[in-house]
């Protein structure tokens, strides 16, 4: 079972303290801290370009470039707006432009677009 980060630095501050900080500690560190992480990106399209706005459609691009299709028609969406999404660990790496409103069958624009990611341990 892994430990948080914190976790680790907290416990090797504590040894460095007490004078018990050794090989061991040192190894756990680097092997938590370089461990291979694959980037995950979410894109988040919505009525407004607020976080807390309802979500229309989802777009998931993942690592092995499988990728999940646009379907504003979905009977459920991931997140119901993106603070969902960010309290589920996702983090916002761009906003959307404040081009003009989001309106039923227009083409042009999905709606505004948020970009997210999550990184996580890749277990391949």
């Amino acid at each position: 079972m892994s430990r948080s980060l914190r976790e680790l630095f907290e416990r090797a501050q504590q040894r460095l303290s007490a004078g018990e900080f050794d090989a061991q500690d040192l190894q756990l560190l680097q092997e938590a801290t370089l461990q291979q992480r694959r980037q995950r990106l979410l894109y988040i399209y919505a009525l407004q370009p607020t976080v807390r706005a309802l979500v229309v459609a989802t777009t998931l691009h993942e690592v092995s470039g499988s990728l999940c299709q646009i379907d504003p028609q979905a009977p459920e969406l991931p997140y119901q707006c993106v603070m969902d999404a960010i309290a589920d660990g996702w983090r916002v790496i761009h906003f959307p432009d404040h081009r003009g409103p989001y309106r039923e069958g227009r083409m042009d624009m999905l709606g505004y677009e948020f970009v997210l990611e999550k990184l996580e341990a890749d277990v391949a």
